[in-house]
C-alpha cells in the first residue's frame, strides 16, 4: 500500500518485537506507555517521543533512556538528576556487604587462622621452597624474554643535531682577486 519507497521501512518494522499492553478499557497513549514501562523499566525500553510532558514524567522513572527529534536528528537525552541519584544509591547498595556475606567472611577467616596455627611449623619449610621456585621462575621468564627479543622497556632513539636545509641557506659570495681579473 505504501509503495516501493517505504517497503524497507515496513520490513524493518515487522522484525521489531512488539510490547503488548494488557488493559481492557481504552487509555490515553501516555497512560499506556507509563503502564508498560512500569516503575523501574524491567524490560529496558527506550522511549522516543516529542511530548514534553511525557518526557518529564519518564525522567522520574529510573533506567528509561529518552530519545527525541530535533530538526532532522535524533538525540538521546542525558540522564536526569533523579536518575543519577538512583544510580548512585544503587551503586552504594551493591558495594556494601550483606549480612550473609559478612558471616561467610568471618567463617572463612576463622578457618584460615585455624589452619595457620596448625601448620605454622611445616609452613616455614614450604615458604622457603616456594620462594626458591618463584625466583627460578622469574629467572626463566627473564631469559625467555631475552631469547625472544622482548625487552622490558622500549628504547628511545635520541635525535641528533642535523645540518640546516641547504635550500634555505644563502650561497657564499666568491671573492675573486682583482689582480687576476684585470690582468687581461
Amino acid at each position: 500500500r505504501l509503495g516501493q519507497s517505504h517497503s524497507e521501512a515496513v520490513e524493518a518494522a515487522y522484525k521489531v518485537a512488539i510490547a503488548r499492553c494488557e488493559h481492557e478499557k481504552l487509555k490515553s497513549a501516555d497512560a499506556c506507555l507509563m503502564e508498560v514501562i512500569g516503575e523501574k523499566n524491567p524490560e529496558h525500553f527506550f522511549v522516543a517521543t516529542q511530548d514534553v510532558d511525557l518526557r518529564k514524567k519518564l525522567q522520574e522513572v529510573p533506567g528509561v533512556p529518552l530519545i527525541f527529534g530535533l530538526r532532522n536528528a535524533l538525540l538521546l537525552e542525558p540522564p536526569s538528576s533523579f536518575q543519577r541519584k538512583f544510580v548512585k544509591t544503587s551503586e552504594e547498595a551493591r558495594s556494601c556487604m550483606t549480612k550473609s556475606e559478612f558471616k561467610k567472611l568471618k567463617k572463612s577467616t576463622k578457618n584460615i587462622l585455624e589452619t595457620k596455627e596448625i601448620g605454622d611449623s611445616s609452613n616455614k619449610n614450604e615458604e622457603l621452597e616456594n620462594q626458591k621456585l618463584e625466583m627460578q621462575a622469574d629467572k626463566k621468564t627473564h631469559y625467555a624474554r631475552k631469547g625472544m627479543g622482548v625487552k622490558d622497556r622500549p628504547q628511545f632513539k635520541r635525535k641528533r643535531a642535523k645540518a640546516p636545509n641547504p635550500l634555505s641557506c644563502k650561497k657564499k659570495k666568491n671573492h675573486e682577486n682583482p689582480s687576476t681579473s684585470s690582468g687581461k
